[in-house]
């Protein structure tokens, strides 16, 4: 292996039971941005916690500019010039934006016993300009979206004199406005010398942005592509170790059988009269640009938001009508939330508890007791279906990978045997392995005649998916095509009021 300003030299690091990383070597020069790719569990973030000093390795080395450094603690990465801008922002929320960019350094500004807050917010200002970021550093950090959060930390990074710095996951949550800004700073980065690592499960980002690319799988690297010279489906069967398998979408839609009818819904501001069916087989996409109102529109269907205006209709199994008032929707569907560490998940409940958690009576005996027994033995059917890799019923559900956990919740709703499912934003920030695995069961759930709604920010994936895309634009249905019609251009169109 040349050598290079970082190098990480044969790194190991085993928990119980588990051979984390095996002999890891990669190397980056100054002004370089390597991709660094995997599926859930292939060793990626147990090497950037060692690189920002979380974790500590069992063997191997690293050196930066042929000097060998020691990581024991976050303080020791920053004091070597790395940092890590992470997936979900670190930030402080009742104080303002300029008190989070400064928070390790606070006693820069204080004159006389007191905070200059003059002086800090001008410094802020200038600090931020230089990532072309114009928000208002007083503003309360609350009031600020999820990209300009993210040239925070970029800043805080830049100003604690980082040289290498490691991006996790940075887009999961964007539009794609603030992705174009973050990547016209990442590359900023690299032409003022820095050094990237860039870790993201959007390879089509991998390949724009990053010079070199390293794939792990089961905690070693198995190869370094180039970019430039790589097509994606040689950096998927690498991560997965064998060629992708496309899936045929085969739908048989009964038309004349509706599930769900929704006729002139309104709630609050962000959904403005909505009306759209939904039939038997049918795999309805909801397409539209962040903020666009597509989760507003389901939490109000589902009586989660209070409706100001509309009715929604569920046909049974015996195609017998009925009004839904409140949440009995919920009765009726599984609902796979945008975020399953917000509303989706227990953490820190057993994972044999979260899967049972919607459907406790099937398990809960005369005397209001749960019978665990139970709970376990069916939950193992649905490890061996959906291929669910866990340490132990019995662990916390924190401690499975996103991808394994978007499948536990999953088996909770299929493990009830609902009519309908709601999947919104259903492969977030899961692994290309997880996310095949994903399409083929809501490509099932159809084919078996349920109904299914899918919400997603990829547009690749709602036109994979949907045999019939709305799109939404400021909380209303502007346009309605078929998989067979449907492009990103004519969906993009649509979405930003254009003439398809």
């Amino acid at each position: 292996m040349k050598g290079s300003y970082l190098e990480v030299r044969h790194v190991s690091k085993t928990f119980p039971g588990v051979k984390a990383l095996q002999d890891v070597s990669l190397c980056a020069d100054k002004g370089e941005i390597i991709g660094l790719v995997g599926i859930n569990g292939a060793g990626k973030s147990t090497l950037m916690n060692i690189l920002c000093g979380v974790l500590t390795m069992d063997e191997g080395s690293i050196s930066i500019d042929g000097r060998q450094i020691s990581i024991s603690n976050p303080r020791d990465a920053e004091q070597n010039g790395i940092a890590i801008i992470h997936q979900e922002s670190i930030v402080f929320q009742f104080m303002t934006v300029a008190e989070n960019l400064y928070i390790n350094h606070l006693e820069h500004f204080v004159k006389n016993g007191r905070m200059n807050y003059k002086t800090m917010y001008g410094r802020a200002a200038e600090d931020l300009e230089k990532v072309g970021c114009k928000i208002d550093p007083s503003m309360p950090i609350s009031d600020v979206t999820i990209g300009e959060r993210q040239m925070i930390e970029i800043v805080r990074a830049l100003n604690q004199g980082a040289d290498i710095i490691l991006f996790d996951e940075p887009t999961s949550s964007l539009t794609i406005h603030e992705k174009d800004i973050l990547f016209d700073v990442i590359r900023n980065l690299k032409a003022s010398g820095k050094t990237v690592i860039y870790i993201s499960h959007f390879l089509n980002e991998i390949l724009d942005i990053c010079d070199t690319i390293v794939v792990m799988r089961d905690g070693k690297v198995v190869n370094h592509l180039e970019s430039g010279k790589t097509e994606l489906s040689e950096i998927i069967e690498n991560m997965v170790g064998h060629k992708a398998v496309e899936i045929q979408a085969d739908f048989k839609i009964n038309t004349e059988k509706p599930m769900l009818s929704v006729s002139n819904l309104s709630a609050g501001n962000k959904v403005r009269d909505i009306s759209f069916s939904l039939y038997e087989g049918e795999i309805l996409g909801f397409w539209g640009l962040l903020g666009s109102g597509r989760t507003e529109i389901i939490r109000a269907m589902l009586g989660l938001d209070k409706r100001n205006a509309g009715t929604v209709t569920f046909y049974d199994e015996n195609e017998k009508a009925h009004t839904i008032r409140g949440r009995e929707l919920m009765e009726h569907c599984g609902y796979i939330t945008e975020s399953r560490h917000h509303d989706g998940l227990f953490l820190r409940l057993p994972v044999y508890k979260n899967f049972t958690m919607a459907n406790l009576g099937k398990y809960c005996n005369q005397f209001l007791r749960m019978k665990e027994r139970e709970e376990k033995q069916e939950l193992q059917t649905f490890v061996e279906k959906l291929q669910i890799k866990l340490p132990g019923f019995s662990a916390a559900a924190e401690q499975l990978s996103g991808g394994n956990q978007q499948k536990l919740i999953i088996a909770r709703w299929l493990s009830k045997k609902q009519r309908f499912y709601i999947f919104d934003e259903p492969t977030r920030g899961v692994d290309v392995n997880a996310k095949s695995q994903i399409h083929q069961l809501i490509f099932d759930l159809a084919r078996a005649g349920n109904g299914v709604i899918v919400i997603s920010s990829e547009i690749e994936e709602c036109m994979s998916l949907s045999s019939r895309i709305a799109v939404i634009r400021k909380g209303q249905i502007v346009g309605e095509v078929t998989r067979e019609e449907a492009s990103d251009s004519k969906l993009m169109a649509l979405c930003m009021g254009e003439e398809a």
